[in-house]
């Protein structure tokens, strides 16, 4: 059993897997950087806390955390206090666009990164405890397959994994989804930087016929984003796009993207105890991209 399984069995051990547990845990994660994984899930989070719902957003990446400055906020406290025990995940929250509640990552801190594997299961166990007070909580994982994002991705309820249409991208995205052997709940594309729908579906297509022969994984559709100018201009502006540019492309795809994941949780929450446990993990052939 590896890093990502004990810490599973911890965090049910510890909290029973209890039902008071109301709000969904969704993963954000990339196979590789430079795919707009933290921008997606900063929008997404201003997106769900736009519809009134309780949100909160965690940097998950111990080392090299960018949801600070994506935000335009001035944290005085980040992960790495929550991480030595000198702050509770509560005390640092600060409150961004719509009322997200944020919990900012640090950045070039080495010896935390070096530790994060032995500090992931204290996190986990803070995170699971404010999904009892939020509709959603939003995990900005590291990029990458280490075993901090194995380990934040199993005690997702759902992971969304960001790539482009770019090969390099598609197959780190497609290691990523082996590298979880069977231990994520709910999987799901989402294709960014597509110029368009076509693109996409060619994508997506391609990536759920291989995962489910070589890895034995369902992996659903999250959608994906356009290239959109109104991105770029977001991120120097230091503020979510659907917040900035509320009609932009960008922002009418993450609406969708917004209201699959509400559908999902609608019906997931209609038949619980009907799901299906996530899928044992199968030995792969590795397949080309």
């Amino acid at each position: 059993m590896d890093q990502a399984n004990r810490l599973r069995g911890m965090i049910r051990d510890r909290t029973g897997d209890s039902p008071r547990r109301s709000g969904r845990i969704i993963a954000v994660a990339s196979g590789k950087g430079g795919v707009g994984k933290s921008i997606t899930a900063l929008n997404l989070a201003t997106s769900l806390a736009s519809r009134r719902r309780r949100v909160a957003l965690i940097d998950a990446d111990l080392g090299l955390g960018s949801l600070e400055l994506l935000s335009g906020l001035s944290a005085e406290w980040n992960l790495s206090h929550v991480a030595t025990g000198a702050k509770s995940l509560e005390d640092v929250f600060v409150e961004g666009h719509c009322g997200v509640k944020i919990a900012t990552g640090a950045s070039g801190l080495t010896d935390l990164a070096d530790r994060a594997t032995q500090l992931c299961g204290r996190l986990l166990e803070q995170i699971n405890d404010v999904a009892t007070r939020f509709d959603d909580v939003i995990l900005d994982l590291a990029a990458g397959l280490d075993e901090t994002v194995r380990a934040f991705a199993a005690a997702a309820d759902e992971t969304v994994i960001v790539t482009s249409p770019e090969p390099t991208a598609i197959a780190d995205a497609y290691a990523l989804v082996k590298s979880l052997d069977g231990t994520a709940g709910r999987l799901s594309l989402l294709v960014n930087l597509v110029d368009n729908s076509e693109q996409s579906d060619h994508v997506f297509g391609r990536f759920t016929v291989t995962a489910a022969r070589f890895a034995g994984v369902t992996v659903h559709d999250a959608g994906h984003l356009p290239r959109d100018q109104a991105v770029a201009r977001s991120v120097l502006a230091r503020i979510p796009f659907v917040v900035a540019s509320p009609r932009s492309p960008a922002a009418k795809a993450m609406a969708r993207l917004t209201e699959r994941l509400l559908q999902t949780r609608h019906f997931a929450e209609q038949a619980d105890s009907e799901l299906p446990e996530p899928f044992a993990s199968v030995s792969p052939t590795v397949a080309a991209a």
